[in-house]
């Protein structure tokens, strides 16, 4: 029996090969979801800061919590929708081009909208707590220890849903499952390979402060669409990993019809292990066989 996957070079492979074989598609449709986000964000701002000036500390507190709930996941599906769209392609062995970002955005909007909210709203209530427990003076000295142990707790709470974002987001966009379905299955996936999660979590973080250390560069050419086709990556890679497992106990085809289904999963098995097991010369030197 294979060892369960970690983040290693398996990840890291896909996540390359699928960039690679698809980069300039990837970099537009990146550039194109950078300039509109920043568009919709340089007109809400006024309109936000206005109304804030103009509000009593209830008004600013329900303003917070429209933003919350409805704006940023409406930002946040603009991003990750037709990002998780193209990356479906790629899985599916098809050729997306440039149009395939804002077909992915009519296709995925308002259900990533909907997912995001949901997510969204648990995090900020995560948050507030963790604030009203630890800052809000609410606990008098003789309790502030068990204020600290309800705040560590909310944050802790919060990290793990941003693990189990991790695989419930690409199992959101790539099946018809529900909201709920997806967040339990990346809480499955988190709990049996703990290493694989949180290895890639820490791999997305270092992107993120990479990122904000040159300057937003990587963010303008592939920031916004990387991480997603990263997360593609680790859920292919996990997908393999339980076919591996329950290879073993496919049925034997009985008529043609099953006979020819299962020589193209074994052909696109076949050719997914040609493309990703390819190396640096196939970079340098892609005329050639390898």
């Amino acid at each position: 029996m294979s060892t369960k996957p970690m983040f290693s070079k398996e990840v890291l492979k896909h996540w390359f090969w699928d960039s690679y074989d698809h980069l300039f598609v990837l970099i537009f449709g990146n550039i194109a979801l950078f300039i509109t986000v920043n568009i919709l964000v340089i007109l809400m701002a006024p309109l936000v800061f206005g109304l804030m000036a103009g509000l009593a500390p209830p008004g600013i507190v329900l303003l917070l919590f429209v933003m919350t709930v409805v704006v940023l996941p409406m930002v946040l599906a603009m991003i990750v929708g037709p990002s998780g769209y193209v990356a479906k392609m790629i899985t599916e062995e098809k050729e997306p081009i440039f149009r395939d970002f804002f077909r992915g955005l009519r296709a995925t909007w308002f259900r990533m909208w909907r997912f995001f909210a949901v997510v969204c709203a648990a995090f900020g209530i995560l948050l507030v707590n963790a604030w009203f427990y630890l800052l809000s003076g609410f606990f008098p000295e003789q309790l502030q220890l068990l204020g600290g142990l309800l705040a560590g707790l909310c944050l802790w709470i919060a990290l793990t849903l941003l693990c189990i974002l991790q695989i419930a987001i690409p199992v959101y966009i790539r099946t018809r499952t529900g909201i709920l379905k997806s967040l339990k299955t990346g809480f499955v996936a988190l709990m049996k390979y703990p290493g694989l999660m949180i290895g890639n979590g820490v791999f997305l973080l270092s992107l993120g402060i990479l990122s904000m250390l040159a300057m937003l560069a990587p963010i303008l050419i592939y920031g916004f669409v990387g991480p997603i086709m990263l997360l593609n990556a680790m859920y292919d890679v996990l997908l393999e990993y339980e076919e591996n497992l329950n290879a073993e106990e496919r049925p034997t085809p009985k008529t043609w019809t099953e006979i020819e289904e299962r020589e193209k999963e074994d052909e696109n098995i076949r050719m997914k292990k040609v493309r990703y097991n390819r190396t640096i010369r196939d970079v340098l030197r892609p005329w050639q066989d390898s």
